[in-house]
């Protein structure tokens, strides 16, 4: 007997090969985490902005013309790096973030990461929906 729970993709960071991602588009548990972490930062994004908003707002620079609230902004940037990293790491499993990301905080691999995940979610879906199209068909000609 074989059971196969989901698909396994191969994780590359700057061209080398760091592990395996296992995701499972069937499994109830896994899409409500998939909806929880959807709602969660929904709710966040308000926070965010505000946070953001109020960093703008200050255009004081100092002599080099570098703004004097650089730090804040970074901080609100890693602040939600991390933010995401924790929920991808209860979404897919513990350690995924530091096996996909490693020590890099970047809006650019986080929003890479989302879409390829995405990418492998459609296709394993497509190919359920293929699969169970096939097996009626073939129920339909017998």
């Amino acid at each position: 007997m074989k059971i196969n729970t989901g698909v396994l993709i191969p994780v590359e960071r700057d061209g080398e090969h760091v592990g395996e991602l296992h995701l499972d588009p069937s499994d109830v548990v896994f899409a409500e985490r998939v909806y929880d972490i959807i709602s969660y930062f929904k709710d966040r994004q308000a926070e965010y902005e505000a946070r953001g908003a109020a960093l703008d707002a200050n255009k004081e620079t100092d002599e080099y013309g570098i703004p004097k609230n650089a730090r804040e902004i970074m901080k609100l940037a890693r602040d939600i790096c991390e933010d995401v990293m924790v929920k991808i790491d209860e979404v897919f499993g513990a350690g995924v973030s530091q096996m996909v990301f490693g020590q890099s905080r970047s809006f650019d691999a986080i929003s890479e990461f989302l879409e390829e995940v995405g990418i492998s979610l459609e296709a394993a879906q497509n190919e359920r929906i293929k699969k169970y199209t096939n097996r009626a068909q073939r129920r339909s000609l017998k």
